[in-house]
């Protein structure tokens, strides 16, 4: 819901929109609907809301806990 708040903040670009490239972001689908389908690409979306994209990316295919485990201090005050 988060990362539909902060991809949604372009008035030029429908909800329809948003919702369905961060569904097809986060899971990693490959097809969307609306501005994101068949026939389009992320192009209607500016430089933050890529980067909003990519995050959600990275986070689906890696999945949260090895990103949690990256950004927690004890992993690495173990490996010091």
């Amino acid at each position: 819901m988060a990362s539909i708040l902060l991809v949604s903040h372009q008035p030029e670009v429908a909800f329809e929109t948003v919702v369905m490239a961060v569904i097809n972001a986060f899971n990693n689908i490959g097809v969307g609907l609306s501005h994101v389908g068949v026939e389009f690409n992320f192009n209607v979306f500016d430089p933050f809301s890529k980067f909003i994209l990519m995050s959600l990316m990275l986070i689906g295919r890696l999945e949260i806990f090895p990103i949690l485990v990256l950004f927690y201090r004890r992993t690495w005050d173990r490996m010091l």
